[in-house]
């Protein structure tokens, strides 16, 4: 999604000659670093080892032969 703006002022360019002002493309810039810093500084908490046995106790299979 934040590439979105990117390839619409390429495509801009490409196709309709439209030139960005510094302003529009500091904008630009802005939303890219915004989003790759988002993604960069999330973590994503992975269940420990402890959680995962728990969870494989906590099942219960049921078989009705």
């Amino acid at each position: 999604m934040s590439l979105e703006p990117a390839f619409g002022a390429v495509f801009g360019y490409w196709i309709l000659g439209q030139i960005l002002s510094a302003q529009q493309g500091i904008g630009n810039l802005a939303v890219m670093v915004a989003s790759i810093g988002a993604v960069y500084f999330t973590s994503s908490k992975k269940p420990a080892m402890s959680d995962l046995t728990t969870l494989q106790r906590s099942t219960v299979v049921m078989c009705n032969d």
